[in-house]
């Protein structure tokens, strides 16, 4: 009898389990209804159910942060950014910061800042994640390290925050070092790429290009343009169109140091290398690549035009 009694109370799940499997029910709910996209009948029923949870919190924070992703599917950002700021609130009275859901909950939120264009919010935010990450115990090669440090570079680059787009950029290039596999040098190119482009934010709101200290921050980023470039070129079976991009950054930072003749022509090689990759001088890209020539071109004469022109 006591033995049977036993196997009952193990055949029994505790509240911990029911709830979890109440959350599982749900989440594949909710996602095969994302799949068959039905959107609406999703947030409708995420909302239906959280008016069930008035008293506990912990299913409370997990529908929110579920109704915040199905409004990212429905491209109503105030209202994704609401739901994940009211998980986190949670989830922060529940656990403060030792519950690694609170965390995952602060990078939706910040992801739905980053989308509605509250880019200061998200740049705060991804940095508080970078920070957790660091802090906990795999610390710099945390996996989610890499994906968040490029988030917070594009997030400061969108509000010409150069110092901290300059300092997650670094980051980026230092923790893609000494691995040759296909997808860190895509990796580390990218981020001397934003690297090159951040330092170069940072001198064009300066009030003289031609200062000592602006002429050396602007020629660290022709060093990382340039970096970016080779290592493109060095990837097996790469994307020429990744060279091409990077010859235009390289142009870019050269008509910034006033060496116009030669960004013309390393606007004309990424034109002539985006012609290569496509084959078609009607490509999209390939107009693209054209009008920056051009464009830059212009730029050039009418910056020299200025300069000569007399004082009255």
């Amino acid at each position: 009898m006591a033995l049977a009694l036993l196997l009952l109370a193990a055949l029994v799940a505790t509240p911990k389990e029911e709830a979890a499997a109440a959350q599982k029910a749900r989440r594949e709910r909710t996602a095969a209804l994302l799949e068959q996209g039905r959107l609406v009948q999703a947030k409708n029923e995420l909302k239906a159910e959280l008016r069930t949870l008035a008293t506990d919190l912990e299913a409370k924070a997990d529908v929110l942060s579920e109704l915040g992703e199905v409004y990212v599917h429905l491209e109503r950002h105030n209202e994704a950014v609401g739901a994940h700021e009211e998980a986190v609130e949670l989830l922060d009275a529940l656990h403060g910061g030792s519950d690694p859901r609170r965390w995952v909950a602060v990078g939706k939120l910040a992801d739905s800042h980053h989308r509605l264009g509250n880019h200061a919010q998200a740049v705060a935010l991804y940095k508080e994640l970078v920070e957790n990450m660091l802090a906990g115990p795999f610390g710099a090669g945390h996996p989610g390290m890499r994906i968040t440090l490029g988030k917070l570079g594009a997030a400061a680059m969108a509000i010409q925050d150069a110092k901290s787009a300059i300092g997650a950029f670094e980051q980026l290039i230092q923790l893609a070092e000494g691995d040759d596999s296909a997808a860190a040098l895509n990796a580390r190119a990218d981020a001397n790429l934003q690297l090159a482009r951040a330092l170069s934010l940072r001198k064009k709101k300066a009030a003289s290009t031609r200062s000592k200290a602006n002429r050396a921050q602007l020629e660290k980023a022709l060093k990382h343009a340039r970096a970016a470039r080779d290592i493109f070129k060095a990837i097996p079976e790469g994307d020429m169109m990744d060279v091409a991009y990077s010859t235009n950054g390289i142009a870019g930072v050269l008509e910034l140091l006033d060496r116009d003749d030669e960004a013309i022509a390393a606007m004309e090689e990424a034109y002539r290398l985006a012609l290569e990759a496509k084959g078609a001088e009607d490509d999209p890209d390939v107009l693209r690549a054209k009008k920056n020539s051009d464009g830059l071109r212009a730029h050039i004469e009418r910056k020299l035009k200025r300069r000569q022109k007399p004082e009255l």
